[in-house]
């Protein structure tokens, strides 16, 4: 289940992960990885992350099984903007020798636990991979945020 941060910053408009698998999610998750499942994994530091890069759990998992064996699971983070949308983040956990997937990279926003689906087909090749998003509104904005209109350029100045 979602910490209590996550179910906290939902109300913030920045995506979080869900405090629960809903079918919007499970939709998603079908259209990413039809044979996968997603599960809430714990986040273990063993240090501090000095910054966040795209390519810091890659690297920080790839280091970890170096140091003390297990294997890289590769998949995506499944986070959602309240009322807006669900998205897919290509990401890699620590898959221990015992089997158990645990993330070694915290989140922006300091959660503790991650909603992961794993995906046995993708691997990280160094490069960039888009987030897979799924709207959860009729109308977005023009300008390609995934926000919806009235949430984005739709909003008067005053």
């Amino acid at each position: 289940m979602g910490n209590v941060v996550s179910r906290n910053l939902l109300s913030t408009g920045t995506p979080v992960t869900p405090a629960a698998v809903t079918k919007n999610v499970l939709k998603l998750a079908r259209q990413i990885s039809p044979n996968g499942t997603p599960d809430y994994l714990k986040i273990e530091l063993a240090e501090p992350i000095e910054s966040f890069s795209p390519e810091a759990c890659f690297k920080k998992v790839a280091t970890a099984v170096k140091a003390q064996g297990g294997s890289i699971q590769y998949g995506w983070l499944i986070r959602e903007q309240a009322g807006v949308f669900v998205e897919g983040e290509f990401h890699a956990v620590w898959r221990r020798p015992d089997g158990s997937l645990i993330g070694l990279v915290p989140t922006l926003n300091g959660e503790l636990d991650v909603l992961f689906l794993p995906d046995a087909k993708r691997v990280w090749d160094g490069g960039e991979v888009e987030h897979r998003r799924m709207l959860l509104h009729e109308k977005p904005c023009y300008c390609g945020t995934g926000l919806p209109f009235h949430m984005c350029h739709g909003i008067a100045d005053d």
